[in-house]
């Protein structure tokens, strides 16, 4: 029997020939990145920026905003470990530290938070901040904006006013770099202003 009388008669039998296979779709070109919508790396600036925000997380301790002006036997801190001699003059140094710290305004978790964030710095590795000035005024105005300049003055003041009644506390500062260290420059223009809101 030929196939084409099979196909006739018994059409259940008849064989269907598969369809053709429609052609792959040609894929379209990947669209050309627009260069004003491309998302920057993280740079330095940013990243510091970050660690700033906002004002009440400024603190890495547990400080009493509301808290009043404490007297230096309130102000329990100490020589950062990396920077111990256990001279009697260390002894003398620190406790014209906490003169210093009480005579500014500062109440006793203020002062202890400063000065932990010394006694961080020291132990560092480096045993100083690396920071430039310059890198630390950019990430100063990216969380400060138009208010950085005004602000810096208020740090610079109660950093000035500070300074004045210890000059030895002040050099440790210095010496290690936290003029540059944006957390805690904030950290100082936080609580000069409040001591000033505070009259």
């Amino acid at each position: 029997m030929s196939d084409s009388m099979a196909a006739r008669l018994y059409p259940d039998m008849a064989t269907t020939a598969a369809p053709a296979a429609s052609p792959a779709p040609t894929p379209e070109p990947a669209p050309t990145p627009d260069p004003s919508q491309t998302v920057a790396p993280v740079s330095e600036v940013a990243r510091m920026a970050a660690t700033i925000l906002p004002e009440h997380d400024l603190y890495d301790g547990h400080v009493n905003l509301m808290e009043a002006p404490a007297s230096p036997a309130d102000i329990f801190i100490e020589i950062p470990a990396a920077l111990r001699t256990d001279s009697p003059q260390q002894a003398v140094e620190l406790q014209a530290t906490r003169a210093a710290m009480a005579g500014v305004g500062l109440g006793a978790t203020a002062a202890r938070e400063m000065w932990e964030h010394v006694a961080r710095t020291a132990s560092r590795p480096t045993n100083t901040n690396t920071t430039t000035a310059e890198t630390a005024r950019a990430a100063l105005e990216a969380v400060w904006g138009s208010q950085t300049d005004a602000r810096l003055a208020v740090a610079k003041e109660a950093y000035r006013d500070y300074a004045a009644r210890d000059p030895n506390g002040a050099a440790v500062i210095d010496r290690l770099g936290l003029g540059n260290d944006p957390k805690f420059i904030m950290k100082i223009a936080a609580m000069a202003s409040r001591i000033k809101a505070r009259g």
